[in-house]
């Protein structure tokens, strides 16, 4: 039976992966994973099926609680909506406000919310482990260094920046909304504070006994290195408004290569004897995408 649980609240590369692992690792206060990433809500939502939707939830139930009642999960602010609309669309929900959802499903439901201050390290941290595939490097499991040379790419970081900026305000908007109590963690303090911060955090958790400083161990290695900070450099030398600026130039060039793309579509299926007569092609349509790229001089 659950006792008290507790959300994660976080944005991907937050050291919501670090705080995870080490509250499972401790083996009394939960075990918070990813039990509803896009994929998983992706499947469910596909299938149309109500009872395996709530044969999943019960598993889920059943996992992330320890012998002791606690129960954890993790959730990236789209991962929350996900759910939310599942559990409306399978659970009976419908017409209920989120957090009477939340309080149904999870019991005595707490909030955790992880963010870190510096959106570009964040952003660059994404991006490597995009283009590396590896998101977490556990000191207890072998694993080894990614060999495929990494790009830097300066649009997708000022993307991933403000997407998650947004969601960080996603966020804040809902506990404010909700009126909802939450402990905060900020990340560049919690590597500073490790031990203190994991111990406060149960504490606010109202779970006792509390751990040892002994028992806490940082088994992620942060996968932070000079690459990372390289890129950080080049990235200061990139006015943002000129990343904007090519941003929004090159959404609306999409918008209009769709636009022709239909309009010629269009034109076929009026005047299909046209196709023969006409020298215009999609194939003579350029829509090679530039790729800003940093050359060190």
């Amino acid at each position: 039976m659950i006792e008290t649980s507790y959300i994660i609240c976080s944005t991907g590369r937050s050291g919501s992966s670090l705080l995870c692992t080490t509250l499972r690792h401790l083996g009394s206060y939960g075990r918070p994973k990813e039990y509803f990433h896009e994929n998983i809500i992706k499947t469910y939502d596909h299938q149309d099926d109500a009872q395996k939707f709530q044969d999943y939830l019960s598993e889920v139930l059943s996992q992330g609680t320890t012998s002791n009642g606690i129960f954890g999960v993790k959730m990236h602010w789209d991962q929350l909506r996900g759910f939310l609309k599942l559990a409306r669309k399978y659970l009976g929900f419908s017409g209920k406000t989120d957090q009477e959802i939340l309080a149904k499903v999870f019991p005595n439901t707490r909030f955790i919310y992880i963010w870190r201050r510096n959106l570009i390290k964040q952003a660059i941290s994404t991006e490597i482990a995009i283009q590396t595939g590896q998101w977490v490097k556990n000191q207890e499991i072998q694993q080894s260094e990614p060999t495929q040379k990494l790009v830097f790419k300066p649009l997708n970081l000022y993307r991933c920046k403000q997407a998650l900026e947004i969601r960080n305000q996603k966020w804040e908007k809902f506990f404010e909304q909700n009126s909802s109590d939450f402990y905060e963690i900020v990340y560049e303090d919690f590597i500073e504070s490790f031990e203190n911060t994991i111990i406060e955090l149960i504490d606010f958790l109202d779970i006792q006994p509390l751990p040892a400083r002994d028992q806490i161990k940082m088994l992620i290695e942060r996968q932070s290195n000079h690459i990372n900070e390289k890129w950080y450099h080049y990235y200061s030398y990139i006015p943002e408004n000129l990343l904007k600026i090519y941003d929004q130039t090159k959404l609306l060039a999409h918008k209009s290569y769709a636009r022709l793309t239909k309009e010629l579509a269009q034109i076929k299926t009026v005047h299909p004897q046209s196709e023969s007569n006409t020298d215009l092609s999609l194939s003579q349509v350029d829509k090679r995408e530039i790729d800003i790229r940093w050359t060190k001089t």
